[in-house]
């Protein structure tokens, strides 16, 4: 969810980054040019007894960093992912880094073929500045919109992050969520503990960790 330092990490991996690792799988990226690179993923999916490509997915996407500048363009197409047909996932994301701080815009349209009613937007809100050496805070909001749906949430981060070394950091982040009656975003990522929330509840998380980066 924080767009600067984790979560989205300021880049479309709700797209395509969870999909690097995926089997029956090609990806091919190319070397930068002139800061512009680009990616495709494509998988063949698996047979199943009603589907022959089931899982079968493409995704095509561009980056670009030059300066102070990054941003990333992803579309993907997937067969049986989200929904029991196929849905399709384009996004954008922008950070700019003004030398004491960063800003970053992202948004993210999920198109699930088969429901109207299923299809929702993504889009996020944040900021990162210095307020020492090896410590920086980032604050970030982040929207879910479901189409015709009480399903809507909001969460506000904020978070404390100091390096202890090039890839390693602690971090103390706090997370505000408001739910609307259908939603039950519990304030946390896949990655993190599976805390519950009820449908309507407007959950408060802190968290405190260790990141490390491979």
């Amino acid at each position: 969810m924080n767009s600067l330092s984790g979560g989205l990490n300021g880049n479309l991996s709700d797209i395509g980054g969870k999909r690097n690792r995926t089997d029956n799988s090609v990806i091919y990226s190319t070397p930068s040019l002139a800061g512009l690179r680009a990616k495709v993923i494509y998988s063949v999916g698996s047979e199943t007894a009603t589907d022959d490509d089931k899982g079968q997915f493409t995704e095509l996407g561009l980056a670009y960093k030059a300066g102070p500048i990054s941003a990333e363009l992803a579309y993907a197409t997937n067969n049986g992912g989200k929904s029991a047909t196929d849905d399709t996932e384009t996004g954008v994301a922008v950070t700019y880094d003004f030398g004491m701080g960063k800003v970053n815009v992202r948004y993210i349209d999920f198109d699930l073929d088969g429901s109207d009613s299923s299809d929702y937007k993504r889009s996020g809100l944040g900021v990162q500045f210095p307020i020492a050496k090896g410590m920086k805070v980032t604050v970030d909001y982040f929207k879910h919109d479901q189409d015709g749906q009480t399903k809507d949430y909001t969460a506000t981060n904020a978070s404390f992050i100091y390096d202890l070394s090039k890839r390693t950091n602690v971090y103390l982040a706090y997370v505000a969520v408001n739910n609307e009656s259908g939603a039950s975003y519990r304030g946390s990522g896949s990655s993190g503990p599976k805390l519950a929330a009820k449908a309507g509840e407007d959950p408060n998380v802190v968290s405190i960790g260790v990141r490390h980066s491979f």
